[in-house]
Formats: C-alpha cells, sequence, structure tokens
C-alpha cells in the first residue's frame, strides 16, 4: 500500500512583474526571487536603470511564504479571460526540491529534471489579487519588493527582510556611467 504523498518541499519561488518600458508603470520590472534558506535577490528595471538588493527573509517569513503557495492552487489559474489592455503582466515560478520524475530525467536528462522540477503561471496582477489562493502569496512578495524599491534612505524597517545590502546601480543599455539616456558621448 502506497504511502499518504507529501508535496515537496519549495526550494525557490520568483516572482517577474511589470514592464520596464511601460510608460504608465511607476515602477517598472520587478523581479524577486526567494530560496529555501530565505535569501532573497530583487532586482527593479525602470528603463534604461537599474537597481538590485540582496536579503534575507526570516524563518518564519518564508515559511508563511511557502505556506502561502501550498494553499493556493498553484500551478493551476482558471481565469481564461485574455488579459485586458494595459495589465500588468506577473509571471510566478515555484521550484520543489527533489520533484522531477524519474521519466522526465530518463527523456531530457539533466535538462528535463531540471524542467520537470519547476512550474510556472501567468496571469494580471489585479485578477490575482482577487484570486483565492493567489491574493496571498502576491500580496506578501509585492510587499516585500515595495520594500526593496524603496531607496535605501526612506526605506522602512521591516520585521521579515532584514540584512538588505543595495548593489550598485547599473545601466543595462549600454549607457556609459553618467550619462542620461539618449546621450552617448561628451556633448560636443
Amino acid at each position: 500500500m502506497l504511502g499518504a504523498m507529501t508535496t515537496p518541499p519549495t526550494s525557490r519561488v520568483a516572482l517577474r512583474m511589470g514592464n520596464p518600458q511601460a510608460p504608465t508603470s511607476p515602477w517598472g520590472r520587478d523581479e524577486i526571487e526567494v530560496f529555501g534558506d530565505g535569501r532573497v535577490v530583487y532586482r527593479n528595471q525602470r528603463g534604461a536603470f537599474v537597481r538590485s538588493a540582496t536579503a534575507q527573509l526570516t524563518a518564519e517569513a518564508t515559511d508563511k511564504l511557502f505556506a502561502a503557495i501550498a494553499a493556493s492552487p498553484f500551478p493551476q489559474w482558471s481565469n481564461t479571460k485574455p488579459l485586458p489592455p494595459g495589465s500588468t503582466l506577473v509571471e510566478l515560478t515555484v521550484q520543489r526540491a527533489g520533484e522531477a520524475s524519474e521519466s522526465a530525467a530518463a527523456a531530457g536528462g539533466a535538462a528535463g529534471a531540471a524542467a520537470a522540477a519547476e512550474a510556472r503561471v501567468q496571469f494580471d496582477y489585479h485578477t490575482a489579487l482577487k484570486t483565492p489562493g493567489y491574493d496571498a502569496v502576491v500580496k506578501l512578495i509585492t510587499g516585500w519588493t515595495g520594500i526593496l524599491r524603496t531607496p535605501r534612505d526612506k526605506r522602512a524597517a521591516s520585521a521579515e527582510l532584514t540584512d538588505i545590502v543595495d548593489q550598485p546601480t547599473g545601466q543595462p543599455t549600454g549607457q556609459p556611467t553618467g550619462q542620461p539616456p539618449g546621450k552617448s558621448g561628451p556633448s560636443s
């Protein structure tokens, strides 16, 4: 007789939300990864400018996130309506430790095993806030992105996020440091 099936522990959660080029978006694109040990890697891109930070979630906050994912219908998304114009697209990825099946590993080798261990769903941000299960997950993660997006001198203290380290600002579009977008070299 088979024993009770259990879901393997979550080892990584990634959320990507927004568009760095959206003219009406005050935040651009947020990307955050939360690992099983509570490590957090955050990246925000708005136009040509990138800000990033690392942090540590408390064990309680990490457990709360993973419990919210386990209680949600993830990776099922029941709203089949097309995204409304101007929607904020969210991509949620969850990787569970040891979830790759033997058949997936045999069919695709290491790549097949890695793909089988990860599940992903895309949805509209505002719809997710009204969807039982997803609402809790999205509120938790976007609350943390809001803290990490805030400049250090204006950032509120957080009981859940600790050891925040802001990384140097970068310019991913090849702009020389110190040059505003649209300028490519010294003034003539």
